[in-house]
């Protein structure tokens, strides 16, 4: 709804409330039908840092912005990710979305992990004012459409592009030099315990 009312607002038209809610309701549907067909990809490495971190038996959990609803409909078109998460914290879970610390502040409370103990991996201003705000290191990707994020990503441990894969190598953007070509556990680990 933000980016909505940010969006309507540069574009010199303002909208009302009720206007707002509508288009919120409208990009929902079309937003749960992609995600259920499964034209909503994760980004280069998602996937394979995902498995890599189950491997080595570390916890995973998602917080997000996003309604479970819409979770739900990515999950179903992309099911790999839900088998690896302990939890999902939605909107639906909490009174105030990002950058409001609560998902992740409710996260940990239900983990019982301390924030020293977490690294959050997020893609936007929002996410990673949210991370901040709840104690957490954040790992930035940055997306490509949230313009504000550019300005706020040395607030991050570490930036890049994504988290990489074989073909599709990394640009990092801040951060302690990460010696391999993709985000590894390692280099997580690295980032929890201060180290390079």
């Amino acid at each position: 709804m933000r980016r909505v009312e940010h969006y309507a607002a540069a574009a010199g038209r303002p909208l009302g409330q009720g206007e707002l809610m509508q288009i919120r309701d409208r990009k929902r549907v079309h937003y749960r039908q992609l995600a259920r067909q499964g034209a909503i990809r994760p980004r280069p490495g998602v996937l394979r840092l995902i498995q890599a971190l189950d491997e080595q038996g570390i916890e995973q959990w998602i917080v997000t912005s996003s309604g479970r609803a819409s979770v739900e409909a990515l999950f179903e078109g992309v099911p790999a990710i839900c088998r690896y998460m302990r939890e999902t914290i939605t909107s639906d879970d909490v009174s105030e979305g990002k950058p409001a610390p609560d998902g992740y502040l409710l996260a940990l409370q239900r983990s019982g992990y301390p924030p020293s103990a977490v690294i959050a991996i997020e893609d936007s201003e929002a996410g990673l004012m949210a991370a901040r705000a709840a104690g957490l290191h954040c790992l930035l990707t940055p997306s490509p459409w949230d313009l504000g994020v550019k300005a706020c990503r040395s607030q991050s441990v570490a930036a890049f592009d994504h988290l990489g894969e074989k073909e599709k190598p990394v640009h990092q953007l801040e951060g302690p030099p990460c010696a391999d070509p993709l985000v590894t556990v390692e280099y997580l680990r690295s980032l929890l315990s201060g180290r390079e």
